[in-house]
């Protein structure tokens, strides 16, 4: 407000009034963008930095949890964008109009891309296949 006007502007009541004060409400819109990052109530700042696309340096920092070889890196790849797209084939399906099921076929990695924008909170149940490994 200056000297010249003694007016504010009303804050919209759409608009969310959370501070950074705040914490558990901040915890909260993050565990609902991210919800890998936020474990018990802790944000996982090595989890989040993977899944916005940063590289982190984070040595013996690791928790207790599911840990595989690639993880950090099968993280990072979840989170580019997806580049194929899903085409229903209603002429291989069994009755089309009125099935409350779906099987796709892709890649595990691409068809979860997919499925993540368009699906989340729309999918019950997801079953994937484990990769096939063929001895030579």
């Amino acid at each position: 407000m200056t000297a010249e006007s003694n007016s504010f502007e009303p804050i919209s009541d759409e608009r969310d009034h959370r501070g950074p004060g705040e914490v558990q409400g901040n915890i909260d819109t993050l565990a609902e963008l991210f919800p890998d990052a936020v474990i018990d109530g802790e944000i996982d700042l090595g989890v989040l930095a993977d899944l916005i696309g940063q590289k982190t340096e984070r040595p013996g920092t690791e928790g207790f949890g599911l840990r595989w070889p690639g993880m950090h890196e099968a993280r990072r790849l979840s989170a580019q964008p997806a580049t194929q797209t899903l085409l229903p084939r209603p002429d291989e399906s069994v009755d089309w109009e009125n099935t409350k099921n779906i099987l796709i076929e892709g890649d595990n990695l691409e068809v979860l891309r997919l499925l993540r924008r368009g699906y989340t909170g729309v999918v019950d149940v997801i079953y994937i296949a484990p990769p096939l490994q063929h001895r030579q």
